[in-house]
């Protein structure tokens, strides 16, 4: 099971998810260094949690897990050919996002901004995504908007009557 996910160039992270409760972010950060340039596919074990990597060109594909499961590099691989079709204009990092959420199938994407990074000082802004809400809470919400339309209904039509019936 992947626990974390991100995307980087360099040091800046682009795309990140995670599968846990857990705070996985800060550690797969510090970890990134220990990632190789040259090398096409990583496995490092480090504190019991596993780090797999891939480098393609300038990006990095790293996810975290507690299991050695050699599946996660075909999942890595999946990702890289998903990431080669993306036109480079417009978002780079949200279409890099929508490509975890559409392969990982996750809804805890943390969206890192499109890199309008001055060089001399390095900003991030972080956008959360909202989970999409199950057909369960989508009707609870319409019965409830309904029942809330046909009060407001029900009140202007007392009002009217009332003042009509004192006029």
């Amino acid at each position: 099971m992947i626990l974390h996910t991100i995307i980087v160039r360099g040091s800046l992270i682009l795309a990140e998810f995670s599968d846990s409760e857990e705070d996985y972010s800060n550690i797969i950060k510090k970890r990134i260094p220990d990632v190789k340039n040259g090398q096409e596919s990583q496995k490092i074990l480090k504190d019991d949690i596993y780090l797999y990597a891939i480098n393609d060109n300038d990006l990095k594909f790293i996810c975290l897990s507690k299991e050695d499961d050699e599946s996660i590099f075909v999942k890595l691989q999946t990702l890289i050919q998903a990431a080669q079709q993306i036109e480079t204009d417009g978002n780079y990092s949200a279409k890099l996002t929508q490509i975890l959420h559409k392969h990982l199938k996750k809804d805890q994407i943390v969206v890192i901004q499109e890199e309008k990074i001055d060089q001399q000082s390095p900003q991030q802004t972080r956008l959360i995504n909202q989970p999409i809400l199950e057909k369960k809470d989508q009707i609870d919400f319409q019965k409830k908007l309904c029942f809330s339309v046909m009060l407001l209904i029900l009140s202007v039509y007392l009002i009217l009557n009332n003042i009509i019936t004192n006029a």
